[in-house]
C-alpha cells in the first residue's frame, strides 16, 4: 500500500464524533488537568511505551490519536517519528504546531492514511472518551490495529466510571477533599453518563434538575465558586456528545482486538477515575 500522508488537509469524510468544539475554538487550550495530562500521566504513558520501543533497527514510528501537546512533546526516543490524526481543523488550528519528527494529519480514526503495519506504538489520551459511544470503538480499533505492526501496543489514559457508578446523587460525597474544580467537572461528566456511558452534556442541566436542584445551587454544593461555575456552564453548553464508560465495558470493547490489558492509576486526587492503560 503506498504512503499518503496528509499535513492538515480537510478530507470529505463524515464527523468522527458529535462533538462541537469549533463552537468556541479558544475553550479547549484554557482547560486544566485532569481534563488535560499532566506530567505524571505523561511519565506512566513514556513508562508503559518504552518497552515496546526498544531494541528497534531503527528510529520508532508512533501514532498519536489527537493533537494533544503533552505527547507530542513528551520525551520520546531520539530520531522518533510521530503523526498525530485528527478529524477536527478547529482543534488542528488551536493545538498544533510544528515540531521536528512531528506530522499532523486532517484525518478520522476510523480510516487513517498509512500503510498497514507502519506504526510500533499507539498512543491517546482519553481518545476513546471522544467519541459518542462504546459502539464506536470498534471500527478506531480496527483501524489501529491494522495500521499497527504485529505486538505494538496502545496506550491511553481513559476517563472511566468506578464501580459501583458514580451518580449525580452521590458526586457530593465523592468530592470530599478534592480542591481542583476540574476535577470536579471531571467528577460532574462521568456522574452524568449513561449506564452505556454516553452522555450529552447539554442534558446534564436537565439531569440535575431531574434530582431536584438548580443547577447553580447544586454546583455551590460542589464548592464551586461564581467564575468556576459559569466556566462549566460554558463548557457543558459547548454540545459534546462524548462517553465515560466502566472498566468492564472497556475491556469488553477492547477483548477482540488485545490479550492483555495492564492499568495504572495516577496519584492525584482524582486519578482513580482515569486510568493509563497499556493494551497489548
Amino acid at each position: 500500500m503506498a504512503r499518503r500522508y496528509r499535513r492538515c488537509q480537510i478530507t470529505s469524510r463524515g464527523k468522527m464524533s458529535d462533538s462541537n468544539w469549533h463552537a468556541d475554538g479558544q475553550l479547549w487550550p484554557t482547560i486544566k488537568p485532569p481534563l488535560v495530562p499532566n506530567e505524571e500521566d505523561v511519565e506512566l504513558v513514556l513508562r508503559a511505551c518504552m518497552p515496546a520501543l526498544q531494541g528497534l533497527a531503527r528510529p520508532p514510528r508512533i501514532l498519536v490519536l489527537g493533537v494533544t501537546p503533552a505527547l507530542l512533546d513528551a520525551a520520546w526516543p531520539e530520531g522518533s517519528e510521530l503523526h498525530s490524526v485528527d478529524y477536527d481543523r478547529v482543534m488542528i488550528d488551536v493545538l498544533w504546531k510544528e515540531r521536528e519528527g512531528r506530522t499532523c494529519h486532517c484525518d478520522n480514526w476510523q480510516s487513517m492514511p498509512f500503510p498497514d503495519r507502519f506504526f510500533d506504538l499507539v498512543v491517546g489520551d482519553c481518545s476513546f472518551n471522544a467519541l459518542p459511544g462504546l459502539d464506536d470503538y470498534a471500527p478506531v480499533l480496527q483501524e489501529i490495529v491494522r495500521v499497527s505492526r504485529p505486538g505494538a501496543p496502545f496506550v491511553s489514559r481513559f476517563f472511566m466510571q468506578p464501580e459501583p457508578r458514580l451518580t449525580l446523587g452521590t458526586l457530593p460525597a465523592a468530592t470530599g477533599g478534592i480542591e481542583v474544580s476540574s476535577g470536579v467537572r471531571l467528577l460532574l461528566a462521568i456522574a452524568s453518563a449513561g449506564e452505556n456511558g454516553s452522555l450529552r452534556f447539554t442534558d446534564v442541566f436537565g439531569l440535575i434538575a431531574a434530582e431536584g436542584h438548580d443547577f447553580e445551587d447544586y454546583m455551590r454544593g460542589l464548592r464551586h465558586g461564581p467564575a468556576d461555575i459559569e466556566r462549566t456552564r460554558k463548557i457543558l453548553e459547548s454540545d459534546q456528545r462524548l462517553n465515560y464508560p466502566s472498566w468492564p465495558q472497556i475491556a469488553q470493547a477492547f477483548g477482540p482486538f488485545y490479550s492483555r490489558s495492564e492499568l495504572e492509576h495516577p496519584g492525584y486526587d482524582v486519578g482513580r477515575y482515569c486510568p493509563i492503560v497499556r493494551f497489548s
